[in-house]
């Protein structure tokens, strides 16, 4: 281990502890949605539900409510701390493991910036004093990446081996915590079956871990849902005010709303999918202009904050915790990449191609959270950290080449 190494893993450490006094010591309220009240059923013995009311559920992705239920299960006293405090821990440590992801891919200074990056990110301090899957899918979508990076400098043409049978269920696990992951986890699947005698056995790996859940899903509500089932909802939320913030782009009429909020006290979240494409549809062939106008006015909201947040915008907590970070991270990627080439030019492309599907999904759906975006705003971490080091590599060039002009005209004999 290097020095530089060394000295992130101790500030993960110490931020590790911090952490610990922050939600042990602390007043800070642990907040929760619907994956803890599916976990509480699931300990409970009632099954995968919100509520014994609403009946089965596929309207969450199954992982996170199950890393909750486990620790529910093993501790019933104080289950909410608990689970914040594995959050906080673990996200402690994601900027050692993007460290070790990228070293090797990049020189160790890009690394370690990256990592001393996302270690410094306030939004990822906090967040996860709230129970939502955002906090395990970051470090878990870190670890992925350090894993297919280990696979792919493997030697080629090896057969499989059981590392990358371990690789492909973390990737096919990744789906069943943010299902939006999916073109990317198929593509690090390809890249790796390429290199490998019989590759195909990965696809079987995969199968094998999304099957039960897709199997539950079709014998529950007699349907495909290999992941979660809202779709349709989705586009559905995106019409509200609080997924744009203006009037003029609620589509959905005050009679259509009524309905809808009553089919839900009696529908399940998969049969409300078929209420949902109805009216969603409806809205595209008469309106397709003004949902156009929607997407767009989105795009801007993922990449600020959504409208529900406004009211809090100007406290110094949110301020300084969320908008200026996201503004400042975003503004100094865009204006890095468009400054120059950056030499890791491969993996900033990937990024970007993930950046721009990421906000493709949302703005054609709705964005109504904060946690859309920090799912990754990880990566525009990396993205800064290999231009920092860039800009200071070309710093540090140009200085010796400075120095060594000083140094041949301090030498070279007068004659005056």
């Amino acid at each position: 281990m290097t020095a530089s190494a060394a000295r992130l893993l101790i500030a993960c450490c110490v931020l590790a502890l911090l952490r610990i006094g922050y939600v042990t010591l602390g007043s800070a309220e642990v907040l929760h949605m619907e994956d803890y009240d599916i976990a509480q059923s699931l300990v409970h013995g009632d099954g995968f539900t919100q509520s014994l009311t609403s009946g089965p559920t596929a309207v969450k992705a199954p992982l996170y409510p199950l890393f909750l239920a486990s620790i529910l299960y093993v501790a019933p006293v104080g289950g909410l701390l608990f689970a914040a405090l594995l959050q906080h821990l673990l996200l402690s440590f994601a900027p050692y493991v993007v460290y070790k992801a990228l070293n090797g891919w990049v020189d160790e200074k890009a690394a370690i910036l990256s990592a001393w990056i996302l270690l410094c990110h306030p939004s990822y301090w906090v967040y996860p004093n709230t129970l939502e899957a955002t906090n395990l899918f970051v470090p878990g979508a870190i670890a992925c990446l350090w894993f297919v990076r280990t696979r792919l400098e493997a030697q080629r043409s090896a057969p499989v081996d059981m590392h990358d049978a371990l690789c492909a269920a973390a990737l096919a696990a990744l789906c069943l915590v943010q299902p939006v992951v999916l073109p990317f986890v198929l593509a690090a699947l390809f890249v790796i079956i390429r290199r490998r005698k019989h590759g195909f056995l990965l696809v079987l790996v995969a199968l094998v871990v999304w099957t039960p859940w897709t199997l539950r899903n079709e014998r529950q509500f007699q349907r495909v849902i290999p992941f979660k089932s809202p779709v349709w909802m989705n586009v559905y939320e995106g019409f509200g005010v609080q997924s744009h913030g203006l009037p003029s782009l609620a589509l959905v009429d005050s009679a259509t709303t009524q309905r809808i909020d009553s089919l839900r006290r009696v529908q399940s979240d998969v049969e409300m999918e078929t209420e949902y494409k109805q009216v969603c549809i409806r809205i595209l062939q008469d309106h397709p202009m003004q949902y156009l106008k929607k997407c767009v006015v989105q795009v801007w909201r993922y990449w600020s904050f959504p409208p529900r947040y406004r009211e809090s915008m100007w406290s110094f907590s949110f301020l300084g915790g969320r908008v200026v970070p996201e503004m400042l991270l975003s503004l100094a990627c865009v204006l890095g990449i468009l400054w120059r080439p950056i030499r890791q030019q491969r993996i900033v492309q990937w990024i970007v191609v993930a950046l721009i599907y990421v906000t493709l999904v949302y703005a054609l759906t709705q964005t109504q959270n904060i946690r859309f975006k920090l799912d990754v705003e990880w990566l525009e971490c990396i993205v800064l950290g290999l231009i920092l080091s860039e800009w200071l590599a070309e710093g540090r060039k140009n200085h010796e080449a400075l120095k060594d002009r000083n140094l041949d005209k301090e030498s070279s004999p007068s004659y005056f």
